[in-house]
């Protein structure tokens, strides 16, 4: 599966309903959303949100050029938007509209071809993609909190689809990769997940020990790195030379912070930090369990973010548990 065409969800599309297999000139849409800094100021408390059509009728190489992609609206702000159905609702009207279909439509370059230059013109969106906190803004679901809902559950509105929703694998490999790190550096450690490793019954040798006289203790999780390891790993990191234009800014953040972890990464830095450069640095470093964890999670995302992907195996793709992979070899696990 190298374009959207190829997908299992547009082919149920195009099975559903045969008029857009029939005629190629029908629409299918797209939609993304994300709140962005329009100062690119990290610390900016202003959140504006865009919500974009993306156009898949033309080739994947100019779908996501300026030119093919459509700004339906803007959010302006300044704070989180909670209630973004009501900013949707004249949007999701026109897209009614055109699934309904537009009569009369004029098309002076299909004569050639064989088809009428006069026809109805119809779209579909297929799906929607954001992060998992957008996930609650454009859908409409809980996402945190006692009364989260799983991901799992059927939209009633989008019972004919296969694939309501799409999580932006980018996205989700930053944040992952974020979190990772906070933990394998003790950036995370408390007393919270201290108890959480308690409730589900794993690493009893990081619980919290309570003396006789009542005072708390926090013996060492085998998932953080000590001092020491901490600074060979960052020293590996920014030893690393990257070819031209591959994580230059993961280089350069390095560089200017020395021995602290740099603050002003970018999703891409984190990207490349997860799928190739962690696996490496952390050879050697903390326990095999935790290596073997990071090699596993690495070659799942380098296998979700690839640009060829085989429908064969996406049933069948099983990525084992350390314990299983730990007598395969790095390198054969890695570049696979």
């Amino acid at each position: 599966m190298r374009l959207v065409v190829d997908s299992p969800a547009v082919q149920h599309v195009e099975q559903t309903w045969p008029e857009f297999r029939r005629d190629p000139r029908h629409l299918r849409f797209g939609l993304a959303s994300d709140g962005v800094s329009p100062y690119g100021v990290k610390s900016s408390s202003h959140s504006t949100w865009p919500v974009v059509l993306t156009n898949y009728n033309v080739p994947p190489w100019l779908a996501s050029k300026k030119d093919f992609l459509l700004l339906a609206l803007i959010i302006p702000g300044p704070k989180k938007v909670k209630n973004i159905e009501i900013y949707l609702e004249p949007l999701v009207e026109e897209l009614q509209q055109l699934w309904d279909g537009v009569d009369d439509v004029y098309d002076g370059r299909t004569e050639r071809i064989g088809r009428d230059r006069w026809f109805t013109l119809k779209g579909v969106l297929l799906w929607t993609m954001h992060d998992y906190p957008g996930y609650a803004q454009v859908s409409g679901f809980q996402t945190s909190g006692v009364f989260m809902q799983s991901v799992n559950v059927v939209d009633i509105w989008l019972q004919d689809l296969m694939i309501q929703h799409l999580l932006d694998p980018m996205h989700i490999d930053a944040n992952v990769t974020k979190s990772l790190i906070k933990r394998i550096f003790g950036e995370k450690d408390g007393k919270s997940a201290r108890r959480a490793c308690e409730e589900f019954g794993v690493h009893p040798e990081a619980w919290i020990q309570v003396s006789d006289g009542g005072i708390e203790s926090f013996p060492p999780a085998p998932w953080i790195l000590t001092t020491e390891e901490q600074k060979i790993c960052k020293k590996r990191i920014s030893e690393i030379r990257f070819p031209t234009g591959f994580g230059l800014c993961l280089q350069k953040g390095f560089e200017k912070d020395g021995p602290k972890w740099p603050s002003a990464l970018k999703s891409h830095d984190y990207h490349i930090l997860l799928q190739y450069v962690l696996p490496i640095c952390l050879q050697g470093l903390g326990t095999q369990d935790l290596l073997d964890a990071i090699c596993d999670l690495s070659v799942l995302m380098r296998w979700v973010c690839s640009k060829t992907i085989r429908i064969a195996e996406i049933d069948e793709k099983e990525f084992s548990s350390s314990r299983k992979t730990s007598q395969v070899p790095f390198s054969t696990r890695i570049h696979a």
